[in-house]
Order: structure tokens, then C-alpha cells, then sequence
């Protein structure tokens, strides 16, 4: 519970947009309500206090919050299998760079994977993040 707050902290305007798209692509909710109200008056205070310090003193053109993008390719989780019939992750071969590494994913093991490869299987309910 803490991580996922630390997540919100660092970026509430990136949560919410995530969440709003997952919603309108029909997939299942990325926050919880306390979670979504968290975020949303996290961003809001945040949003006052730059205001108030710093882009005031800018020009106008400067006053939007820019919400930055997430390299999901960079980012490595620690993944637990929890069901038999998990896809394979496909994994980029960092030693070659026109090849992928096809890992296996069997029930009870734990990988540390890049996130976009297990995303899907995450979503999906087989493999959940630890």
C-alpha cells in the first residue's frame, strides 16, 4: 500500500489520466476510490503550491503543470506467477538488440521482469506484482 501511494505522490496527474484512459478503454479501474480522491486533492494542493511559489512569476504560457510520461521499458518489477495458464513474458535480449528472450512463466515463481513485459499477464490476473 505504501508503494502505490509513493506512485500517486510522484505523479497524481499521470494516476488520474491513466485511470480516466483504462476506464474509457473498458479495462478494470487502476485506483480505488479513496486512492482516486487521494490523488485528486494531492494534485490540487500541489497544484496551489506551485502556483503560489513559482508560476506566478511566470509568464502565462508557463503556467500549465506538465504531466510526464513514464518509460515503462526501463521499469523493472518484481513478478509473481500465480496461476498455470500464464503467457510467456517476452523480454527484449539486451545482448542483442534485434532479438527477445521468451521467459516462462510457471506458478510460483517470482521474476524480476520489465514491467511491459507482464503487464498484460498482470491485467489479466495470472501474474501479480510484488
Amino acid at each position: 500500500m505504501r508503494r502505490r501511494l509513493q506512485k500517486i505522490e510522484s505523479n497524481p496527474r499521470r494516476a488520474l489520466r491513466d485511470h480516466m484512459e483504462r476506464l474509457t478503454e473498458g479495462k478494470s479501474a487502476l485506483l480505488s476510490d479513496q486512492e482516486k480522491k487521494f490523488a485528486e486533492r494531492y494534485a490540487k494542493i500541489e497544484a496551489q503550491l506551485l502556483g503560489k511559489t513559482c508560476l506566478s512569476r511566470l509568464p502565462p504560457s508557463f503556467h500549465k503543470i506538465p504531466v510526464p510520461v513514464s518509460d515503462l521499458e526501463c521499469e523493472r518489477v518484481y513478478a509473481e506467477v500465480i496461476e498455470d495458464n500464464a503467457e510467456p513474458a517476452i523480454v527484449p535480449d539486451y545482448q542483442d538488440k534485434s532479438a527477445e528472450v521468451v521467459v516462462e512463466l510457471e506458478k510460483g515463481t517470482v521474476h524480476l521482469l520489465p514491467f511491459q513485459s507482464v503487464q498484460q499477464q498482470v491485467e489479466q490476473g495470472t501474474v501479480r506484482l510484488l
